[in-house]
């Protein structure tokens, strides 16, 4: 498993690798946002790009944000999806390396709640649960 960070001016060209996973993560999770506007926010360097994959096709992908709290710089993980679970651990395990040498404290994540089970053998625990009703 690689994990590959896509630079801003990369990101057009290489977005048809990702699409289908964060199109897949916005309707099964994220809905409050849209494939496009993380696109867009990648585009414009306030959120990375990450591909996943397998020495040999892109698996998955992932979408990070950096933001400033009272407790220091938070790395959010908004969209992570792959072929399968087995791909998204290590992949968040590169992704912590890398938010620590970019000066972040924590890691926060969102998705169904399928992933407190599935992220609990990596460390992670659940913060608070985030429910909705379309109207």
């Amino acid at each position: 498993m690689h994990l590959i960070p896509i630079p801003a001016p990369e990101v057009e060209a290489s977005w048809h690798l990702a699409e289908t996973f964060v199109e897949s993560a916005v309707e099964e999770g994220a809905r409050v946002e849209t494939a496009q506007s993380y696109k867009d926010r990648c585009l414009d360097r306030t959120a990375q790009l990450w591909l996943i994959t397998d020495g040999r096709s892109v698996v998955g992908c992932g979408i990070t944000e950096i933001y400033d709290t009272s407790k220091g710089l938070t790395c959010a993980i908004p969209v992570t999806a792959a072929e399968s679970m087995d791909h998204i651990g290590p992949a968040l395990e590169e992704i912590e390396a890398w938010a620590k040498a970019e000066g972040c404290v924590r890691l926060e994540g969102f998705g169904r709640l399928g992933w407190t089970k599935a992220l609990k053998p990596y460390g992670w625990r659940p913060l608070s649960v985030v429910i909705e009703k379309d109207i």
